[in-house]
């Protein structure tokens, strides 16, 4: 006997998903703006540390004298 045939799964065309998600982002408007504020959060954390990085080894480079 040969398998069950599988169907293909469906895709949304992007006029479907921009539908989708704006409804999303309209009625969970708490839940978007909580993750658009983690991820400032979290560029804004890379950003300062990698800084901070750069400085202190500008800092170290001009201590020993290069």
């Amino acid at each position: 006997m040969s398998p069950p045939a599988v169907p293909a799964p469906s895709r949304l065309r992007p006029a479907d998903l921009a539908r989708v998600a704006s409804v999303g982002l309209r009625t969970r408007r708490l839940r978007a703006a909580l993750s658009a504020l983690g991820i400032a959060i979290g560029v804004a954390a890379i950003v300062a540390v990698l800084g901070l990085s750069a400085s202190a080894q500008a800092g170290l480079l001009v201590d020993l004298g290069q």
